[in-house]
């Protein structure tokens, strides 16, 4: 039996049900060398990540079960990733890029400031 999240990333979503949805919603910020801070990021990424997946399931006329059995990921597991509810592991990442020919960008120069902000 797998061990239980270390943490839930939509807890660090202000609007925990928008997580992996809308893509204004505000992420809990931690000043420098808050050990929370590390978390909080990663599932800013995990949310962006999320929402890229949907809108291109959405464009391509595909659905959470499609992705599930082109990746072989358990329906109810990728659901939970997608929500929040679970931290994606780098492996989720890359069965899901791959499907569906998608990639997170991580040039610095995307962000601005506190990292937490894209630059539009």
């Amino acid at each position: 039996m797998p061990s239980p999240p270390a943490y839930s990333p939509r807890d660090f979503c202000q609007l925990p049900e928008l997580f992996g949805r809308n893509p204004t919603v505000k992420f809990v910020r931690y000043p420098d060398g808050d050990e929370r801070r590390g978390l909080a990021y990663a599932s800013l990424m995990q949310h962006r990540f999320a929402i890229v997946v949907r809108g291109t399931l959405q464009r391509h006329g595909h659905n959470r079960k499609w992705l599930a059995e082109q990746t072989g990921m358990d329906y109810t597991r990728l659901g939970r990733l997608l929500n929040g509810h679970l931290p994606m592991r780098l492996s989720d990442i890359g069965k899901v890029g791959i499907v569906l020919d998608i990639a997170i960008p991580f040039r610095p120069e995307d962000f601005v400031g506190d990292q937490f902000t894209l630059r539009r």
